[in-house]
């Protein structure tokens, strides 16, 4: 998280179990996955990876690796390892479609608590 407290951005679910969630992404990293200990847990995707990538927060700018095995697409581009993950712009692992979207206001939808996804700040 910044010394100011604020999200460097927000993750919005666009489809699935989760669609129309939004949750604040605060660095150092920010983990998405099927396991519990991820900052977005997203189980019903059996798809998706038990970590199945990473959103860096380095100074102003976001990069995304990717660590699952079914890989991780930026803008519907692969991505291998580390890139840069310009904001906005869309991210699909396994069959879930997200966005990264600009820190405007505080989340509309309440962070979910069902164990489908668990938001871990």
């Amino acid at each position: 998280m910044s010394s100011s407290g604020k999200p460097a951005a927000f993750i919005v679910a666009l489809n699935g179990q989760s669609g129309g969630m939004e949750l604040p992404v605060y660095g150092p990293a920010f983990s998405i996955g099927r396991d519990v200990g991820n900052n977005l847990r997203l189980s019903h995707d059996l798809a998706i990876s038990q970590r199945h990538c990473i959103i860096h927060v380095i100074g102003s700018q976001l990069f995304i690796e990717d660590m699952g095995r079914n890989g991780t697409y930026l803008d519907d581009t692969r991505i291998n390892g580390l890139a840069p993950l310009p904001v906005p712009s869309s991210i699909r692992i396994g069959h879930t479609q997200l966005a990264i979207a600009a820190v405007q206001s505080e989340p509309k939808t309440p962070i979910p608590t069902s164990p489908m996804f668990l938001a871990v700040r």
